[in-house]
């Protein structure tokens, strides 16, 4: 694999981890407190610096019910539908979007707002 794949590999990841994390509403130090890791590892994690230890990503997964598909490929079947819908919502959100690109129109027309929840289609 080349340098620049796994360097865009590393900064999806960690924007998914940032993003679950937000969705869960825990700030970065709640995580490292429960998951038994420092600060600065789970931020370099996040920024997309350091490559994630597998193990640690598994203590993550079952301590917050994420799953490792979520974490590492984007896919969203397995989790609950409370997060799903907090990450479409989180996505489809300008301000949420940080100078990344900007939101997929296909992913926002799936979640729909009923009241102040999001329906995911």
């Amino acid at each position: 694999m080349r340098n620049g794949g796994t360097l865009e590999q590393l900064k999806e990841t960690g924007h998914r981890l940032s993003a679950v994390r937000e969705a869960l509403e825990l700030s970065q130090v709640e995580v490292c407190r429960n998951i038994g890791i420092g600060e600065t590892t789970w931020n370099n994690w996040e920024k997309g610096r350091r490559r994630p230890d597998p193990i640690v990503l598994v203590r993550f997964a079952n301590v917050y019910g994420v799953t490792l598909d979520y974490v590492y490929r984007g896919d969203m079947q397995g989790l609950s539908s409370r997060i799903v819908a907090k990450l479409l919502h989180r996505r489809c959100r300008p301000d949420h979007n940080r100078g990344r690109q900007a939101p997929n129109p296909l992913v926002c027309e799936s979640a729909h707002h009923v009241g102040n929840d999001i329906e995911v289609a």
